[in-house]
């Protein structure tokens, strides 16, 4: 063979293997997989970077970064006053949730009550709801007071399942119950009052709450409480008998 033919077929060999390697190169440096398989049949879902996060997902974002408490409360804060910021952001309601500091719970409560205010009472309960959620006895407690604070007929269910359930936070359950315009909760009032087998706490704070449901029915019973061997439920029917006689 000569030369000159041998040098072109040579060129022509070399010139095809390094057309080959661009052709199977992804361009990140990497030789590129042919989907074969699984490999490269399932696109992965896009997980949004900082440059195309939105602010909510921002924030959320730094707040699992914040090591103390003291700067996730301070976070919450600067949440709070941003104006895309509403009481369901998720970070405000994880933080509610699940921070370790109950500290740091209780101010995402407030922060997420603060915004619901004006949300109305819908975005009042569903901060209940989350409070409730949580493994924090001060945040739960927090949440019944809220209950009771901005009172909603469609949580009603939901506070009699605490009373039923004997629920460390029965009582506050009961009083939220007591300040709810809703006939099923005042029943629920009425009934554990009448129930002589209830938790004595339990019990005796239903009795007292017959003087916020206003209810006549149970004058009777209040009257036989009153006249009864009983000296504490004795005074608090007297005190009952005056608020709903007044």
């Amino acid at each position: 063979m000569k030369p000159a033919l041998l040098a072109s077929l040579v060129i022509l060999i070399a010139a095809g293997a390094v057309l080959a390697v661009l052709l199977l190169d992804d361009g990140g440096g990497s030789p590129f997989v042919r989907a074969t398989g699984s490999a490269c049949s399932d696109q992965q879902p896009t997980v949004p970077t900082p440059e195309h996060a939105t602010p909510e997902q921002a924030a959320h974002a730094k707040m699992q970064t914040l090591a103390t408490p003291q700067e996730r409360m301070a976070h919450v804060d600067w949440i709070k006053g941003q104006p895309w910021a509403k009481s369901s952001l998720p970070v405000l309601r994880s933080t509610i949730v699940a921070d370790p500091d109950e500290a740091v719970q209780l101010h995402a409560v407030e922060a997420a009550l603060a915004l619901a205010q004006s949300e109305g009472v819908a975005s009042q309960t569903g901060v209940v709801r989350t409070a409730l959620a949580s493994g924090k006895g001060n945040t739960r407690a927090r949440g019944l007071k809220a209950a009771r604070e901005h009172a909603d007929p469609e949580f009603v269910s939901e506070l009699i399942a605490l009373v039923d359930n004997r629920d460390p936070y029965a009582t506050m359950a009961l009083t939220a119950l007591a300040y709810t315009q809703s006939e099923q909760a005042h029943a629920k009032i009425s009934q554990v009052a009448h129930d002589e087998t209830a938790e004595r706490k339990l019990r005796e704070r239903a009795i007292a709450l017959l003087a916020v449901t206003k209810d006549k029915e149970a004058l009777p019973l209040l009257r036989e409480l009153a006249n009864g061997d009983d000296k504490t439920l004795a005074a608090i029917a007297s005190e009952v008998i005056k608020e709903i006689n007044k």
